[in-house]
Order: structure tokens, then sequence, then C-alpha cells
């Protein structure tokens, strides 16, 4: 399987972060699966309930699933999703037919998550192309009892993991951290599972300007050397799962970031 690993730039308006999405489908629609990051429609940041709501979502959730039937492409994006009363941070698996295949609800919050979403629950899998995939929402990548115990006796084959999160060590290029040694967490995760885990980060923040890189987007299959996207660049990384091959596009070269495509809005 081919799957595209979209470090997307981030913006604060829910109109601009899903045109960038649809506008990465039409252009990688060669590829067999595209994984953007958490809350990859509306951004994450502190304002997310001022830019977005009930009525906005839906129509950019139908708008990114006709995108991914008109791109003929397989997508997973993360969302706010709305029932009854409850707002929840949702991961979904959009199908190339333009429906909505599966879609996880977050279950591992934060404290500040906890004052906009409610907690999801359970976790399966979702069968793709001859293969299982799971999925683990950022920090959920530390509650590794919590996910085998929700998904065995059926191991995934991949496991894909949205987040917002500070970059892996060794993805960040001349500095003192290069040879430092990678978390625990996702080697112990792709370990248990004998699972390929496909990270998938936001390059970059909108919530402070100054602080811990983020991006650095990495991939890890037992047996073999982990791959890296860069740190604090905004990009796409091509990655062959049979070969475990990865290569890097720089993202502006594809589609600019201010860049103001009307018909492209939901």
């Amino acid at each position: 399987m081919n799957v595209g690993i979209i470090q997307m730039p981030m913006a604060w308006s829910l109109d601009e972060n899903v045109a960038e999405i649809s506008r990465l489908c039409a252009r990688f629609n060669r590829l067999d699966l595209l994984i953007f990051p958490e809350l990859a429609t509306t951004g994450f940041h502190r304002e997310v309930l001022n830019h977005s709501n009930e009525e906005t979502t839906r129509r950019a959730i139908d708008f990114l699933a006709s995108s991914a039937y008109q791109a003929r492409v397989n997508i997973m994006v993360g969302t706010p999703t709305y029932s009854d009363d409850a707002i929840y941070n949702s991961y979904l698996l959009l199908g190339r037919c333009g429906t909505l295949k599966s879609q996880w609800h977050k279950v591992g919050l934060t404290q500040s998550e906890r004052r906009i979403f409610s907690e999801g629950s359970g976790r399966n899998n979702y069968s793709l192309n001859g293969l299982d995939i799971g999925v683990v929402i950022c920090r959920e990548i530390d509650d590794l009892d919590w996910f085998l115990t929700e998904i065995s006796p059926n191991m995934p084959d991949i496991i894909v993991w949205p987040g917002y999160m500070e970059a892996t060590p060794r993805s960040l290029s001349n500095s003192e951290y290069d040879q430092a040694a990678d978390a625990k967490a996702p080697k112990a995760l792709s370990e248990a599972t004998n699972a390929t885990l496909i990270q998938c980060n936001w390059p970059h923040a909108l919530n402070f300007t100054e602080g811990k890189p983020l991006g650095g987007s990495q991939i890890i299959k037992p047996g073999y050397e982990p791959l890296y996207l860069p740190a604090n660049k905004a990009c796409v990384g091509i990655y062959d799962t049979l070969r475990h091959d990865l290569e890097v596009i720089d993202i502006r070269l594809v589609s600019p970031v201010n860049e103001r495509v009307a018909e492209t809005k939901p």
C-alpha cells in the first residue's frame, strides 16, 4: 500500500483547512490512502469552536467525502463530530467511494481537551485493501494496555497515529538531539502488535509562535529502522508499506498555503 502522510500547514479557519485537504486529495490521488493530522478540518487550537459549529463541520465532512470520491482516494482525517449534546475529537476514514467507512472518537483526552470534547469509548480495526488498520489518537499512544484490550485478539497490520505532538528527537536535523533515544511508547506499541505504526503530526502550532518543535512524523515497522519526516516543516511523506521506503515532498511545491480557491470551499 502507498500511503501519503500529510504534515499540512495549520490555518485558523475551517474553510482554509478543508480547502487545503481537498487540494491535496486531488494532487495525491495516485496513492491508496492519505492520512491527515488530528483535528485537521478545524486546526488544533483554542479557537476551534469560534471558527466552526455543528452545521459547518457537517458540511465540511460531506465536502471532503465528495473530494475523496472525485479524487478516487481513501482519506483519514481528524475533525470534531457532534452527537446529541456531545462533541467528540474524532478521526474518520472516508472511502474513495465517497462514504464514511469508519470513525474513532478520542478516548485519552487531555485536561484542556475536556473543556470542549466528550470522551469516546471503544476501539476497532477497519480492513482496507486487505490490511487491517487501527487508530491511536495523540496521547493514547501511552495507553498500551487499553489499546491491546480493545482490539484483541485482532491485531492490526497498520496503526495510524494522528496527533499534535512534540517532534521525535531523531527527526531534528543539525541539533544536539540527533542521536537521542526515541520515545519508548511508539516502539512498544509496534512491537506488541507486530504492526507498522504511521504517525501524522502537525508541523507547527497556532497557539504559540515559539516553543517545542512539532512535525517529525515517524514510521516504525518491526525489524526495520524507523523513518522520519522533517520537523517544523509542512510536507508530504509518500510511504511504501511493502518496501518500507519514504519519499518526502515540500508541500509548498504542490499546494500553496495562501492560495484561495473559491470553488473548493465547502
